[in-house]
């Protein structure tokens, strides 16, 4: 049987190779010697980090390197383009480095068992079990590495964007979320709460938000909800929803799917929805940070929209942590997955920004100055004043969004020529 094809995460790894080879000696007939190289003598060996890893993907690619046990042999290469070849390899050492409360880097070596090149490459869609399991390694160990690069349909999954400030207090509220209210720290995940008023901190560090329990709260929810135009592709599909959690108080952690009742993109809030129930579970935790998945089929109806809902009862005291939530196709749950920082930034940025309007020397008289938004917006925004800032000459001016592309700010006819002014505003478009 040929040796099985290593699949690691498609994730941001290092590697680093050395290639090796042994010289010889030849002894030529006049009595000198030649140092030349050995035929077939040259090794590479490389050096592999995986950052970035939750603790159930550690343990799968740990287990897989233990499964190999320093003997067998594996076909791999670091990057799937021509550039690279399969080779066979052995894995005779890894450690692991915490990085994080959650975070985990995996280190291997790989050393190159023989010179020859395999040419053949499997087609896309066409791996079996047959084709990758021998007596050490089976599908089940092997099952997350197949579609570790599946699409994380979640806005900021890593809580990695915080556009205001990063931990807070909720308000007792049932009233949201609203196209401008009920998104703190605009990581586009809203918190709500009854009864009481819960903290919150998203800490970007360990991918995780963390809800602290406070007096007289019944309940406390968190939610996402995804455009139209995105799960419209999601239509009577197989979707799986997996997350870590942990809580400190409570056992029980209640998942649910709506979609809108009629209208796309239209949502209600909590205390008075206009949506329809999907499907809906219960996971039990405890405090220790666990992952947990369910599969839910969708309805044809999604191309209206989808909500994600987590929730919890009386979180009178302790915490409740959410880490790394992802949802994708199909039925596996795999490894967590989000974008760059500065991809998640302009996803959120179709539904908040921060922005500081300027203008300097501005011309006295009733004019507009008009801007572009860096992202186009979901919905014509609300504005919320956050700072004025510096306003020399404290002249008067109103500003307002337009349009989803466009927002302005206008300088009064009090205003006289040479002054600078500075206004820093929150334009809200979120999915009401």
């Amino acid at each position: 049987m040929s040796s099985p094809i290593l699949i690691l995460p498609p994730i941001k790894w290092e590697f680093s190779q050395e290639v090796k080879v042994q010289i010889q000696n030849t002894k030529l007939g006049d009595g000198y010697g030649l140092m030349v190289v050995a035929p077939n003598s040259a090794r590479t060996t490389t050096e592999l980090i995986i950052p970035n890893l939750s603790t159930a993907d550690k343990d799968e690619i740990i287990d897989l390197f233990t499964s190999y046990g320093g003997i067998t042999r594996f076909r791999w290469r670091p990057l799937d383009t021509l550039a690279y070849s399969y080779k066979e390899y052995i894995c005779d050492k890894w450690s692991v480095i915490q990085q994080g409360t959650y975070l985990w880097q995996v280190t291997a070596t790989f050393t190159e068992q023989i010179t020859e090149t395999i040419a053949d490459t499997i087609a896309d869609g066409s791996i079996t079990t047959d084709k990758i399991a021998d007596g050490a390694v089976n599908f089940a160990k092997l099952n997350v590495a197949f579609k570790l690069n599946s699409l994380n349909y979640f806005k900021n999954p890593a809580f990695a964007v915080t556009q205001r400030a990063a931990s807070g207090t909720l308000s007792n509220s049932l009233n949201l979320p609203t196209a401008s209210l009920g998104y703190p720290s605009e990581a586009e995940w809203c918190i709500a709460a009854s009864g009481g008023n819960p903290s919150y901190v998203f800490d970007s560090p360990n991918q995780s938000l963390t809800i602290r329990g406070a007096t007289l709260t019944t309940a406390v929810y968190l939610l996402q909800r995804l455009e139209s135009r995105d799960t419209a592709k999601l239509s009577g599909k197989t979707v799986t929803l997996s997350v870590e959690l942990s809580n400190s108080r409570l056992s029980t952690v209640t998942w649910e799917f709506f979609r809108p009742s009629t209208t796309a993109d239209t949502h209600g809030t909590i205390a008075t929805p206009t949506q329809t129930l999907i499907a809906s579970g219960t996971w039990t935790v405890n405090s220790t940070l666990t992952r947990y998945s369910t599969t839910v089929a969708l309805p044809s109806e999604v191309f209206l929209g989808l909500e994600i809902r987590l929730r919890v009862g009386d979180q009178t005291s302790g915490v409740w942590v959410i880490a790394r939530p992802k949802l994708e196709e199909g039925t596996t749950a795999t490894a967590f997955t989000s974008d760059d920082y500065a991809v998640e930034l302009q996803k959120c940025q179709r539904y908040a920004q921060l922005i500081t309007n300027g203008c300097q020397f501005p011309v006295a008289g009733n004019l507009l100055y008009f801007f572009p938004f860096r992202v186009p917006m979901f919905l014509t925004p609300t504005r919320t004043t956050i700072s004025n800032g510096t306003i020399i000459n404290a002249s008067t001016y109103a500003l307002g969004a337009q349009n989803t592309h466009t927002h302005s700010f206008g300088i009064s006819a009090a205003a006289a020529n040479g002054y600078i002014l500075a206004h820093v505003s929150l334009y809200s478009a979120h999915i009401p």
